[in-house]
């Protein structure tokens, strides 16, 4: 139920501002009348409700997530002795998310209020970026809690914090501010060591995909299509797996295991997945969408055609879904409001437009949706259950139960 009212708020939140948003910006009443100061002010409030909604429900849960009681064992007995920022792990634990458990603990000794800090860091962060990037909040709002909020808030805490940093990065490096940019990129390295993929975007940014749309992405489509075949061995991990770095050589071993899932993949599945991206990256760069963001979207393509064959992958892929979602809020939109509407209109067809948007925004919307929410329901070998049961029931330190089934699967 926790779950429920956390997506109908969304989706109140949609139907109230994220549609007339839609019309004003790129539908028939654009530039004609501002929105009053009482229609931008209950926007605002509803964010920050969901804000702070889920900040209170990710903070107060007890022991939701499968990784959550390493996280407990790792908070109660980790000392200052075991600081030291002369050592980069790959394999363990980054000096930052070190420090930042030990600052807690010296505040007040408490793994309930370490997470509340940590969500309200993460969240913040992430629900920041929305309101500053795309006019359409809620609806980037409820794929985030759909794709991406669960592992972030229950599984992947050190690597949320890693995103955390990496998101400001790119609103500095896309103001060519590279010295903030470049270092909170460095910090994200600190909190997590699958961050130093993240040291390529600055590199990326000098390649004009915008300018050569169609070209940049046939020849990513061709660079995706080219992954998938690759041996498992391939030359990055290879490159990784005997490297002189044993830290670095173990990560590579396990992520080549079959723990993480299997190479298997659909072509004709990819070629689908490829032709929706492209519509939403065409979409995207009509809408307004700057270089740098092109590169995050395709960054975020690449990892998830990738991922098919290389699972561990997927966990790449979480710097940059982020952006993603970003794209969709603005493409769809853009797409219902300035051009089926003038299809509508130039074909004479007699229907009620806003009718039709908000059918045409439900089906998309529904394409979408339908691979990140039956994920939860699909069986996980790993798991050896339904993804879901690693989030559902929920129960939180004012009702400390466990869940029998979810209690199997984790050592507390």
């Amino acid at each position: 139920m926790i779950y429920l009212i956390f997506v109908l708020i969304s989706i109140y939140g949609i139907v109230k501002y994220d549609f007339p948003m839609s019309y004003k910006i790129y539908g028939s009443i654009a530039g004609k009348s501002k929105f009053s100061p009482r229609f931008l002010g209950n926007r605002k409030m509803l964010i920050y409700v969901l804000l702070v909604y889920m900040v209170l429900f990710t903070g107060f849960s007890f022991r939701v997530g499968t990784d959550i009681g390493r996280y407990m064992y790792d908070f109660d007995y980790i000392q200052w002795s075991e600081l030291d920022l002369t050592k980069l792990s790959f394999s363990y634990r980054q000096p930052f998310w070190i420090l930042i458990q030990l600052l807690s603990k010296s505040v007040v000794n408490s793994f309930v209020v370490f997470r509340l800090l940590t969500s309200l860091i993460v969240t913040g962060v992430i629900f920041f970026l929305f309101k500053k990037e795309t006019p359409f909040v809620f609806t980037a709002i409820l794929f985030y809690f759909l794709m991406m909020s669960f592992d972030m808030n229950f599984n992947i805490l050190r690597q949320s914090l890693a995103i955390a940093c990496f998101v400001p990065s790119c609103i500095f490096l896309k103001k060519r501010k590279w010295l903030k940019g470049i270092g909170l990129i460095f910090a994200s390295f600190l909190f997590h060591n699958s961050a130093f993929v993240l040291f390529m975007v600055p590199l990326l940014m000098f390649i004009n995909v915008k300018e050569k749309f169609n070209i940049g992405f046939l020849f990513l489509s061709i660079f995706c299509l080219s992954l998938l075949y690759l041996p498992k061995d391939n030359f990055l991990f290879a490159m990784l797996l005997y490297s002189n770095d044993d830290s670095l050589s173990s990560l590579s071993d396990i992520y080549l295991s079959d723990e993480y899932g299997s190479a298997a993949f659909s072509l004709f599945k990819v070629m689908i997945h490829l032709t929706i991206f492209y519509f939403i990256a065409k979409k995207y760069k009509e809408s307004g969408a700057s270089n740098l963001d092109l590169v995050l979207l395709y960054l975020y393509i690449v990892c998830f055609i990738s991922s098919a064959s290389i699972p561990i992958v997927g966990r790449i892929k979480y710097y940059f879904t982020i952006f993603y979602i970003l794209s969709v809020s603005k493409s769809v939109f853009y797409f219902i409001n300035k051009q089926l509407r003038n299809i509508i209109i130039s074909r004479k067809i007699t229907i009620n437009v806003q009718r039709c948007k908000i059918f045409v925004w439900v089906m998309i919307i529904c394409v979408l949706l339908f691979q990140p929410v039956t994920y939860y329901f699909t069986f996980n070998p790993r798991l050896n259950a339904p993804n879901i049961i690693q989030y559902y029931p929920y129960y939180s330190v004012f009702n400390p139960q466990v869940s029998p089934e979810r209690n199997k699967l984790v050592d507390y």
